[in-house]
């Protein structure tokens, strides 16, 4: 009984080593640069670890303690296959090839950044970076001993790099326009692609071209030598079939047929017995080589333009649908397992020597290491693939809109979850005056009752929410809508498109009030100040226009920024604007003024949302640096960040609570929760009614009367239970209409 206690024990403390060993391995890439960041990259892996979260229990509650240091608690778990080893984090675009060495140590990667990266599997660090002369780098290979590395590049060479040092050995002169080229397995033999269509093939100790293979009608975009050298499958550009060929007489053997569209990539696998291809018909194919006959098939692969066996011949990998990575067993097809977690396609794929891993390229700028398992319980597959965008909360924080933007939803485009849970609660039908353009921005009302949204046929459209009936189609503007937003009392609409203008509209009839003219760009974002009486416009122009509801005329110009403004958002009591830029930067403006008062520096690339926290003492950015940061409204200093898997472009933050969602590359809704920092009274701005003042608390939705002495005042909100702290903004919202029933009139009419 002992012994059985004893090892039941010891299986108990294993798995919560591997767990942590696991947690550790895939943080390695943050933690790296960011070591003050252990505890909070690491319980928000962990605490979805049964066991081993309960070992943090205790640093939990001190972590949570008043006055202890700010982080921020991932409330959504992260959404990748539990075979992840590793992230491989260093490239600043998009990874487009990657190639293991002969004994599986290390791999190298090739960037749109120019850079050839050489990575040390077992700590997931670049130990060499190569910058591509005369690039850009098309393809590369390892050579079977592992001391060279071969580069394609667009002028006609094949370069010879020596692996450890980086310096260029030998240059083959290819007098022809390469991009990428097909070694035989011991190299012996090269094959690339000649601009009149052909193939040629080369003897590498010579230089010698030994013959080239003519038929294809098109730019030769597909080929593969056989391991033994003997055979050659290749496909052209506007062709369908694979075609297989003699390289010792250089004439045609088979052909492949059976893709409806371009074939994109094609392997042999190691035994040479069958060959792969993918198609932009969106399938996955495996052949006999010899008789070519089609053995099976696999569709709901978006244009992979990659595959690849594993060193046995007993799996196939390729990209699957959105941006996993999926494997299928060689001989029968049946799908192996299925690898979620890179927030842009897989470009690229490699099996390490020992079969049980496969290496990933994205373009999210990463590579992924995998572990092979042929267990069942894979992770649910990528149900929405596209970016997020417009995250918001509903007034009372029970929800978080969002819209996708993606070609695989044909139906719904603005989606609506629990903010508590993330658990999807309804979509909202795509609304664009053309049924085949789509949704580019949206707005629900303050009152929860319309919804405006911009598309890329020029429309404006406002809808009711509850019923989704079209109430107006709102024409004026001569380009794509980009944005939109309505009035805090829900009355008055604004938008912003491609032609460089903004629009007032009325919301309860649809009709154009006026025209604001002045940028000299886009428009990228819009807000309406507090109490209604101000507008904001951010646009490509580089500058922020501050605009009078009332007039229409432009009151002041903020610039600043060296890049494209993409946001812009009034502080909760309107004294303050925060504008965030492609030019790395986010800075604050005094609203009288319009005079700058602090520019926030660290983010490493466009900052792409920004957001002031209810209370005004925080302010939150996103940015494509995949990071979620948190600053002081009182200072430059920067209180916390969130490194997250994929380039953020929306965030929204919590009405009343210290929370906030952020929206994602790869349709991924993150939702966290700021620990350490407690909010001061949340702000709100009264409403002029026919009674008098009257002000809204966030969390009951509660309006009660107040006095004409307390605006600037701080109360506690009457309704029973709720008990939050308020601060009366002292600018009031001018609205004197009683809206309560204007809708229902409204839709009557």
């Amino acid at each position: 009984m002992g012994d059985r206690t004893m090892e039941a024990r010891t299986d108990k403390q294993n798995g919560i080593l591997m767990a942590f060993s696991r947690a550790l391995g895939r943080e390695a890439h943050v933690l790296s640069l960011h070591p003050a960041l252990l505890w909070q990259q690491m319980y928000n892996r962990l605490q979805w670890e049964g066991e081993a979260a309960g070992l943090l229990a205790s640093e939990l509650g001190r972590r949570n303690a008043p006055h202890s240091k700010p982080w921020i608690k991932l409330r959504t778990p992260l959404r990748e296959s539990a075979s992840l080893v590793r992230t491989f984090e260093g490239h600043q675009k998009p990874v487009s090839t990657v190639a293991h060495s002969p004994d599986g140590q290390w791999i190298a990667s090739v960037s749109e950044d120019n850079t050839l990266c050489l990575w040390e599997i077992a700590t997931g660090q670049i130990v060499r970076e190569f910058k591509i002369e005369n690039g850009p780098l098309f393809s590369f290979a390892y050579s079977p001993d592992g001391k060279y590395l071969a580069c394609a590049t667009h002028e006609g060479e094949l370069k010879l790099y020596h692996a450890n040092t980086g310096l260029p050995e030998h240059t083959l002169k290819i007098d022809d326009f390469v991009i990428t080229f097909a070694f035989s397995a011991d190299w012996r033999l090269l094959v690339t692609p000649g601009s009149d269509f052909t193939l040629h093939l080369w003897e590498i100790s010579s230089g010698r071209m030994l013959r080239s293979f003519r038929g294809h009608t098109s730019f030769v975009i597909a080929f593969t030598l056989s391991p033994d050298g003997r055979s050659l499958a290749s496909a052209g550009y506007d062709e369908h079939a694979i075609w297989v060929w003699d390289t010792a007489t250089g004439q045609l053997q088979n052909t492949l047929e059976g893709h409806q569209k371009r074939v994109l990539a094609c392997a042999f696998s190691p035994d040479g017995r069958f060959i792969a291809s993918t198609s932009e018909d969106n399938t996955l194919r495996v052949w006999d080589a010899a008789t070519g006959r089609e053995l099976w098939r696999q569709g709901s692969i978006t244009k992979p333009r990659w595959c690849t066996f594993s060193p046995d011949g007993r799996y196939v990998g390729s990209s699957y649908w959105g941006n996993a990575l999926r494997i299928w067993d060689t001989p029968t097809g049946e799908m192996v397992c299925t690898f979620d977690g890179h927030t842009k396609r897989v470009s690229s794929g490699a099996f390490l020597p020992d079969g049980r891993y496969i290496v990933s390229a994205s373009g999210d700028h990463t590579l992924r290491l995998w572990e092979i398992t042929t267990t069942k319980d894979q992770p649910k597959e990528v149900e929405v693939s596209g970016d997020l965008k417009g995250c918001t909360y509903s007034p009372d924080g029970c929800f978080v809109n969002f819209l996708v933007d993606s070609d695989s939803l044909p139906d719904h485009s603005v989606h609506q979850v629990n903010a508590s849970t993330g658990e999807s609660l309804r979509g909202y039908y795509r609304k664009s005056a053309s049924d085949y353009e789509e949704c580019v921005a949206y707005a629900f009302s303050p009152d929860r009752q319309l919804i405006v949204s911009s598309s890329g046929d020029n429309a404006v459209q406002v809808w009711e929410a509850a019923s989704e009936q079209t109430l107006h189609k709102l024409a004026g503007h001569t380009e794509r809508g980009t944005t939109c937003a309505f009035s805090p009392d829900s009355q008055l609409i604004v938008s912003g498109s491609w032609d460089c203008t903004l629009r007032l509209w009325e919301a309860a009839t649809g009709r154009l009030r006026r025209t604001l003219q002045g940028h000299q760009g886009w428009i990228n974002a819009c807000a309406f100040s507090p109490d209604g009486s101000l507008i904001l416009s951010a646009s490509t122009d580089e500058s922020l226009h501050m605009w009078d509801t009332a007039s229409g005329k432009a009151l002041r110009i903020l610039k600043g920024h060296l890049g494209a403004v993409m946001s812009c958002v009034f502080s909760p009591d309107g004294q303050l604007v925060l504008s965030a830029s492609q030019d790395n930067t986010l800075r604050l403006w005094h609203t009288n003024t319009g005079s700058l008062l602090r520019t926030l520096e660290g983010h490493t690339s466009h900052v792409t949302d920004c957001a002031f926290s209810p209370d005004g003492s925080l302010l939150a950015s996103a940015s494509l640096d995949k990071t979620l940061r948190i600053w002081s409204a009182t200072s430059d200093q920067e209180i916390s960040r969130l490194p997250l898997p994929g380039a953020l472009h929306t965030l929204g933050m919590h009405p009343y609570r210290p929370e906030m969602v952020c929206g994602a590359e790869g349709g991924l809704l993150y939702r966290q929760e700021f620990i350490g920092y407690r909010y001061g009274p949340i702000i709100v701005t009264p409403r002029k009614s026919l009674s008098g003042c009257e002000v809204l608390c966030p969390a009951c939705q509660q309006r009660y009367a107040i006095g004409k002495d307390q605006p600037g005042s701080q109360i506690t909100c009457p309704t029973g239970g709720c008990g939050l702290q308020l601060k009366i903004n002292p600018f009031i919202d001018q609205s004197a209409k009683d809206k309560k029933h204007w809708l229902p009139r409204l839709i009557k009419n």
